[in-house]
């Protein structure tokens, strides 16, 4: 092999290299790993948050709520799953629970309670609305 088929081939192994590791960023951003917990805390047997984490974060999580000022004395963690599922869970289980301490997520389930009932109420004075133009009419 001369030198310009040995720098062709050079750049050929480095375009493959580079697209196989873009297709390994690209599966770690989005391959479903189990690596998030869902977690709640409890203080006096009461349940206070839920959250989630990645699984390798955990003490440092609750080193974090410890010096935002939240109170707890137990910790229950499940098995490690995809963030997406865990991320369903915690918000299924707020709803659910409303803990003390998931201040965000109880303003933004009041906002969505609020818009329920105002598409209930756009909804009942559509069908008044259409009651009446057939009075009218009829």
């Amino acid at each position: 092999m001369d030198n310009n088929q040995t720098t062709n081939l050079g750049k050929v192994i480095l375009g493959v290299a580079g697209v196989i590791g873009v297709i390994a960023v690209l599966d770690e951003l989005f391959s479903n790993k189990n690596d998030t917990v869902n977690y709640k805390l409890k203080n006096k047997g009461r349940l206070v948050y839920h959250g989630i984490c990645y699984e390798d974060r955990l003490d440092s999580r609750m080193n974090e709520h410890e010096c935002s000022g939240k109170k707890f004395d137990e910790i229950i963690y499940d098995n490690p799953k995809p963030r997406e599922h865990a991320s369903r869970l915690e918000r299924k289980r707020i709803r659910r629970d409303m803990p003390k301490y998931n201040h965000y997520h109880k303003f933004q389930l009041n906002y969505m309670a609020m818009t329920d009932i105002k598409k209930v109420h756009v909804a009942t004075a559509s069908i008044a609305t259409k009651r009446n133009a057939g009075w009218i009419i009829g």
